[in-house]
């Protein structure tokens, strides 16, 4: 993972901590990805069958592929961080 990734997931994993979250159960995690072409957004949509909860592939105005893509599973630092890496 990037150390700019690295860095917002950290963040976003305190605030979650100073929030209450429970991180000792299992939740639907999003993650989004922007790709050149449907092509290659619907390949890696493809690529998590069987492991997300939900794979959306769409186009927005500015032109680019955009996949939404939640999996459930525990949130921690390592876990997303190799789920983004795939």
């Amino acid at each position: 993972m990037s150390s700019q990734n690295d860095d917002i997931s950290s963040n976003v994993l305190r605030q979650m901590k100073a929030g209450g979250f429970d991180f000792t159960q299992v939740h639907p995690i999003e993650f989004y990805a922007v790709f050149p072409d449907e092509t290659g957004a619907r390949r890696a949509a493809g690529q998590f069958r069987g492991e997300s909860l939900n794979a959306q592939v769409k186009e927005l105005g500015d032109g680019a592929w955009h996949l939404e893509l939640s999996k459930v599973m525990y949130a921690t630092h390592g876990g997303i961080g190799d789920f983004e890496e795939a």
